[in-house]
């Protein structure tokens, strides 16, 4: 049919002022035309939407299937279901060693890896030389890389299906994605096949040289599941075979493995916590001692003790144990401290219906973010006796988090620094240029992980000398060949010469600059440098994708840098070299040193009032003349306990003066107010009886 007759209405169609009342030439063909067109192209686009669910929910799907069948490795040799060298003993594996493969001097077994794609080398059966328990601690590294890689993926992807769901209508500002983050996941998803598999067995090879185990005496490690397309590497090729047709291992050093292993991002504060914890418990307990400080560091700070999660139950009541609480090398905090653990973060006693007191029945975002901490607030929310809530927040934050304290302007070569929005770890505009960058083939070839000194030990005079108490970061630099990353407020006209990406986790979100140059020694502490022949840039954007919704909370900055590092260890291809430098700044300031010794002096003090009070608390309920029972003897110490207050203000008036005397009992009465509801509600009570 002609329909040159459509040509004259679009003058008449441009003249209308309101969509809304649009109106054509009252032509029925033209009405019929419209809606028929306008019912195909939504039904067109229905489809490509349903189609484009299917994919991402078969992807997901993969990927849930994969992590559970890694946590549970099997392999099936001969016919033979081969089983799991970790049993539920701690030391399974080295019982299962020690009853196949001999002894130490004697050692048989061999350390295989089966794979479907070039993960650890290039054959299908790959011998791993060396020390195995090396590389077995090196293999778990990887393989945990691997399953957090595919727990951050499953996550983003359940995010993007909700968003398409929902048409982006009800979707809050955090969880949307832009049409081309979109299209990138379906077609990667698209894309995906079956899954391969990369297994870790421990054997006897049934001959010298030979790639096949003795199933009587092989367990299977580990194994590592996934969608083929979500491997850097092809698929494996098969092994060489010797004149009998009999197929050889392969051998495989793993060096990238044992890198990742040894390597300086791999330190965390909480982990160097720990360790040292155990390993000075004396100057652990002392720490502890201090009446309930410990409980201020995990929301400041993000790390640092957390409140034991040793419990005990009698009938309908939870209460903290006295001993073992944090473990058996460090037994109990301070005596006050346990009998009082109240300072607003917990109690040592809780009615099992609501563990976390009023916080139990509360979201758990908002019971996390809650203002607990604040004076008052604190100890009316401790009406209700309940334990510290873990992964508490000051109001959503950690306010002495990781953070970068010897930054310092570049003045001779231009650089631009962006923060992510609602405190993520994920921004969108970053997203867009790597998947710029990618569409033009471009990738890195420099990974530099690096460290500078936290904030907060900063401000104490304390620069260490571990990569564990510093603040981690990763930058990144793009091949010469490569386009440039474009300056957002670059002058017309002024062609871009950025070919550096830094990446940093802070309190406040993702921080991430784009540079002309790489940072200066001067600008850093350590620093580890790892040469590739390329780094895909989908490979960094697909990672920052997979932070969507990920906040401080969730990955500090040391954990995001060692996820990112992991990911690219992981997927960069030709590693050539790495290279570190560690700083060598003084540790210690005279002002730490000041401050060391007031926190001693304070520390005495503290324990000398704390068992002071104990020892007359004990005295006074064991004094003769009290009419038995325990509420007699309890209200009879109480009192007594008052009375030695008032004769100790009474001697500071005589001493200092009535000023000071009046100032110090005040302070002293506020801050056990402060420190303790039970103490808080005891004054508000008296002085609204005696009012």
């Amino acid at each position: 049919e002609d329909l040159s007759w459509l040509k004259d209405l679009w003058p008449e169609c441009a003249n209308q002022r309101s969509t809304s009342r649009f109106t054509m030439a009252p032509n029925g063909r033209v009405v019929g035309l419209l809606l028929g067109l306008g019912t195909f192209v939504f039904a067109q686009a229905t489809k490509a939407s349903s189609e484009d669910l299917s994919s991402l929910r078969a992807w997901q799907a993969a990927i849930s299937s994969g992590l559970r069948e890694m946590e549970q490795p099997s392999h099936t040799m001969d016919d033979v279901e081969i089983p799991a060298c970790k049993s539920e003993s701690e030391d399974g594996l080295r019982q299962w060693a020690q009853k196949h493969c001999g002894s130490e001097s004697d050692f048989r077994c061999r350390l295989t890896i089966l794979q479907d794609v070039k993960r650890f080398g290039r054959y299908e059966v790959m011998a791993v030389e060396g020390n195995v328990e090396e590389a077995l601690d090196a293999l778990e590294e990887s393989m945990g890389a691997e399953r957090t890689e595919l727990e951050q993926k499953a996550r983003q992807l359940q995010q993007m299906v909700d968003f398409l769901e929902s048409d982006g209508q009800s979707a809050s500002a955090n969880a949307k994605f832009s049409a081309a983050e979109v299209d990138d996941q379906v077609l990667r998803a698209k894309a995906m096949s079956e899954v391969a598999r990369v297994r870790v067995l421990l054997g006897v090879p049934v001959k010298e040289g030979a790639a096949k185990l003795d199933s009587a005496h092989a367990c299977a490690y580990g194994v590592i599941a996934k969608p083929a397309a979500m491997y850097s590497g092809a698929p494996a090729e098969a092994n060489p075979r010797d004149s009998a047709g009999e197929q050889l291992a392969a051998r495989t050093d793993l060096l990238v493995e044992r890198k990742r292993a040894s390597a300086l991002y791999m330190s965390s504060f909480t982990s160097a916590n720990n360790r040292y914890a155990a390993a000075h418990p004396v100057i652990t307990y002392v720490w502890l001692y201090v009446a309930n400080l410990w409980a201020f560091m995990v929301p400041c700070t993000g790390s640092g003790p957390f409140m034991p999660e040793a419990s005990s139950n009698f009938c309908f009541i939870g209460f903290l144990p006295w001993w073992n609480m944090f473990g058996p090398h460090v037994s109990c905090a301070s005596p006050l401290g346990i009998i009082t653990e109240t300072v607003n973060p917990g109690a040592s006693v809780w009615l099992t219906s609501s563990e976390f007191g009023l916080l139990t029945f509360s979201p758990a975002h908002m019971a996390r973010s809650s203002c607990w901490m604040l004076p008052v607030v604190g100890q009316v929310g401790q009406i209700v006796p309940g334990r510290m809530l873990p992964d508490r927040t000051v109001f959503g934050s950690h306010p002495l988090g990781c953070s970068n304290m010897e930054g310092r302007p570049d003045i001779w070569s231009w650089s631009e620094t962006y923060l992510s929005t609602e405190n993520q770890g994920y921004d969108a505009e970053l997203v867009a240029q790597l998947y710029s960058l990618a569409a033009q083939n471009a990738s890195f070839t420099r990974a530099t992980f690096f460290t500078t000194s936290l904030t907060q030990l900063a401000l104490l005079g304390w620069y260490p000398q571990s990569t564990a108490l510093q603040h981690h970061g990763v930058q990144l630099v793009l091949q010469n060949s490569s386009a440039h990353l474009p300056f957002k407020h670059n002058e017309a006209g002024s062609p871009s010469k950025a070919k550096v990406l830094t990446l940093e986790m802070m309190v406040e979100g993702l921080v991430w600059s784009i540079r002309e140059q790489e940072l200066a020694p001067q600008d850093i502490h350590s620093m580890e440098a790892y040469e590739f022949e390329h780094i895909p840039a989908e490979v960094v954007a697909d990672f920052v994708l997979d932070q969507k919704g990920t906040t401080y909370k969730d990955a500090n900055c040391q954990q995001y840098a060692r996820n990112l590092m992991d990911r690219i260890l992981t997927h960069g291809h030709g590693l050539k070299v790495s290279e570190s430098v560690l700083g060598s700044t003084p540790e210690m300031t005279y002002r730490l040193i000041v401050l060391l010794a007031a926190m001693a002096l304070a520390i005495g003090l503290s324990a000398v009032v704390q068992w002071a009070v104990c020892l007359r608390a004990i005295f006074h309920l064991r004094a003769e003349g009290v009419q038995k029972g325990i509420s007699s003897r309890l209200k009879h110490a109480a009192f007594a306990l008052a009375d030695d207050f008032a004769c100790m203000e009474g001697e500071l008036g005589k001493r200092c003066g009535e000023r000071v005397a009046r100032v110090s009992r005040v302070a002293l009465v506020l801050g056990a107010m402060v420190h303790s509801p039970v103490v808080f509600w005891y004054v508000i009570i008296k002085r609204r009886m005696g009012n």
